[in-house]
């Protein structure tokens, strides 16, 4: 058991021992229901620590957050790949998003206005693609099912799509370029995420063993 499904573990006993159960069959279902959402909360709280230090020590931190958040909004949305625990979930997030960042950050100069609008251009077409033909990816957890939920999460991830496009075309005015590619990135790493060949990557890296 890791590090965030002990202390989730002992505060949804916690939690339980305190909050009378008058909606879950038993007692350990009722832990069991407070113990996934502890885990997503303390799973959050303990990345965004280990993101927000990395990401200042090494100087990157405005083109990780915005990584980040492009990434996370897209996520809540699309859906993507789940590891098995959060331990390789937080390792492989943070090597994704510290070593984008760092790409970002010493590639943005060098990309000319052409090349730009050729990145937004690029990801326009990927995320069309891959929202039309694999959004929602659901999770195991959570699996979607209904034909009016999947046509739902579609038509909002393409909201999300057209939304993205008119903010980043605004940047273009600015000339705001590390924004713009930051953007980009986490946008591609999210499409990544929900693509078969992302699947089937991510799903090797689930299978590699990490100590505990």
């Amino acid at each position: 058991m890791s590090f965030i499904e002990s202390i989730s573990n002992y505060s949804a006993k916690k939690l339980a021992s305190k909050v009378p159960n008058d909606k879950y069959p038993t007692v350990e279902d009722q832990i069991q229901v407070f113990e996934y959402g502890f885990m997503v909360i303390w799973g959050a709280i303990f990345k965004g620590i280990i993101m927000i230090s990395l990401a200042s020590i090494l100087g990157v931190f405005i083109p990780a957050m915005i990584i980040m958040f492009t990434f996370s909004s897209l996520r809540i949305i699309a859906g993507g790949f789940h590891f098995s625990d959060y331990t390789k979930c937080i390792t492989f997030s943070t090597i994704q998003f510290i070593g984008v960042a760092l790409i970002a950050k010493h590639s943005y100069q060098y990309f000319s206005q052409t090349n730009i609008y050729s990145l937004l251009f690029f990801c326009t077409l990927i995320g069309l693609y891959i929202m039309l033909r694999y959004v929602p990816r659901d999770t195991p957890n959570k699996p979607i099912t209904e034909v009016s939920e999947i046509k739902k999460f579609k038509k909002w991830s393409l909201y999300y799509l057209i939304s993205w496009i008119i903010l980043m075309t605004f940047s273009l005015f600015f000339s705001l370029k590390i924004i713009i590619i930051s953007s980009c990135f986490g946008l591609l790493l999210e499409l990544f995420s929900i693509s078969k060949v992302g699947y089937v990557l991510y799903s090797l890296a689930d299978d590699i063993k990490i100590n505990k």
